[in-house]
């Protein structure tokens, strides 16, 4: 690990060395081979370890590798260049903005970018003071600068709009369903042949009368 992550103005991201890239928060920590990139009207301050914290300005690519800091200078001390200590300076001995003196094209920053401004400006003053620099009037400023800084460093990173969700799709129109073919009419059921007439019995032919039995014949007289 290089550093961390500890003030986030506006939306920033990181890329890895593996190509994939996310949008940065507060306690992110950046490694060596990652990409910072802000977004305009972004700043993010990142704190090596032991070492000085710096801050990222607004459309920056920044890569993150040893060289940032093997040079034995800090990347505050990077930023106290003679332009900009003597800016300052004079800020001071004339009595003007000094938050303008960071503005100024000379000075190294683009104007309007008052979120990074303050804690460049804040801890621009403390390695002023540390080194024995009279900040006259400065010094009640400073602890104005701080407490911004530290306002700044808190901020919660804004949460990235979510995209919309794209319209469904209309599903295709159900096809009808065809009509049912009409059952076929039942064949009408056959009449019933009338049975056929039952033939008279026939009459029973009449008993043949008995023939009369013949008289019986007279026995013959007796002869006398």
């Amino acid at each position: 690990m290089i550093g961390t992550v500890t003030a986030l103005v506006g939306n920033a991201t990181i890329r890895f060395s593996d190509g994939t890239s996310r949008a940065l928060k507060v306690g992110d920590e950046v490694q060596p081979g990652d990409v910072v990139i802000t977004a305009a009207s972004a700043s993010l301050e990142i704190q090596p370890a032991d070492e000085t914290s710096f801050v990222v300005e607004e459309n920056t690519e920044l890569l993150i590798n040893e060289e940032l800091f093997g040079s034995g200078t800090s990347p505050l001390e990077a930023e106290l260049t003679d332009e900009t200590v003597a800016a300052v300076l004079e800020a001071l001995a004339s009595g003007a903005d000094i938050l303008d003196s960071l503005e100024a094209p000379g000075a190294g920053a683009d104007p309007g970018n008052n979120g990074h401004g303050f804690v460049r400006l804040a801890r621009i003053l403390l390695d002023l003071q540390e080194r024995g620099i009279e900040l006259g009037e400065a010094e009640s400023q400073l602890e104005e600068f701080l407490g911004v800084a530290d306002a700044l460093r808190t901020q919660p990173t804004p949460a990235p709009e979510p995209e919309p969700e794209p319209e469904p799709e209309p599903g295709p129109e159900p096809e009808p369903e065809p009509e049912p073919e009409p059952e076929p009419e039942p064949e009408p059921e056959p009449e019933p042949e009338p049975e056929p007439e039952p033939e008279p019995e026939p009459e029973p032919e009449p008993e043949p009368e008995p023939e009369p039995e013949p008289e019986p014949e007279p026995e013959p007289e007796p002869e006398p």
